[in-house]
């Protein structure tokens, strides 16, 4: 039977689940977009997979990578326009640059980390590079492991300014691929010994599926596909002490 009241009360739900979803549409209000804003438009610094975060002035700093596994590139907006990119890999050493995967970066205050996975996959190892400037210029690379059998690293920091990698972790010729963390105590001098973050998981890790990493007090999250025996789910493995240990997976 149709029922005038039922058709309302559906409406009415229907619109508080868009209110609560889009306050601005809700309250008439708008985003105002700028013209575009040239970042970099030179094709020698490549323009592959960019990230975007903001240092303490609030000045928007940009990390790329040039495919296909090349240098890694910084650029900070001084309120007019991005500055000329500065590259960050050192001469001599390639980083894994793909269209689908590559470098990470995470700020604290003015210190801006990133991370990114030396090449070839068999030999290079994992580091990050620091500014403590909000980007304008970087210190040389720290290794976060002595295993080269390794890919995907994903920073995070803490919010004591510690900055936290994960990343893919295997045994020799890519076997057993499982996501990894490690952290740093000294603000990214150097980083602690790997912790296994989805050891609680079946199966292993999704080895050619990129993961992620949040940090926030003493918890931190690292999320990854998981690959059970060809079952393919996303997993949240949760540590609530720092890193050392991960005793929570959620599927």
């Amino acid at each position: 039977m149709y029922s005038p009241t039922l058709k309302h009360d559906k409406m009415k739900n229907l619109i508080l689940i868009i209110c609560a979803l889009s306050p601005l549409f809700c309250f008439g209000q708008s985003i105002t977009w700028s013209d575009p804003i040239v970042v970099n438009e030179n094709t020698a610094f490549g323009h592959a997979r960019p990230k975007i975060e903001l240092n303490k002035a609030g000045q928007p700093v940009v990390v790329w990578g040039k495919t296909n596994n090349l240098g890694v590139y910084a650029s900070v907006f001084d309120a007019t326009s991005f500055s000329t990119p500065k590259q960050i890999t050192p001469d001599g050493i390639n980083a894994f640059v793909l269209t689908w995967a590559g470098p990470s970066m995470a700020i604290y205050e003015n210190d801006v980390f990133v991370t990114f996975k030396a090449q070839p996959e068999n030999s290079g190892f994992v580091y990050v590079v620091k500014s403590s400037d909000g980007g304008k210029t970087f210190g040389d690379t720290v290794r976060v492991s002595n295993n080269n059998w390794s890919r995907f690293p994903e920073v995070a920091v803490l919010p004591n300014g510690n900055p936290v990698v994960t990343y893919m972790d295997f045994d020799p010729d890519f076997k057993d691929p499982r996501y990894v963390v490690a952290v740093s105590n000294d603000g990214g001098k150097t980083f602690g010994e790997i912790v296994n973050a989805g050891e609680k998981a079946p199966g292993e890790a999704c080895d050619c599926c990129p993961g992620f990493i949040m940090a926030d007090q003493n918890r931190i999250t690292v999320l990854f596909r998981n690959n059970d025996d060809d079952l393919r789910d996303i997993w949240a493995s949760i540590s609530e002490d720092g890193g050392k240990t991960f005793s929570l997976a959620r599927d």
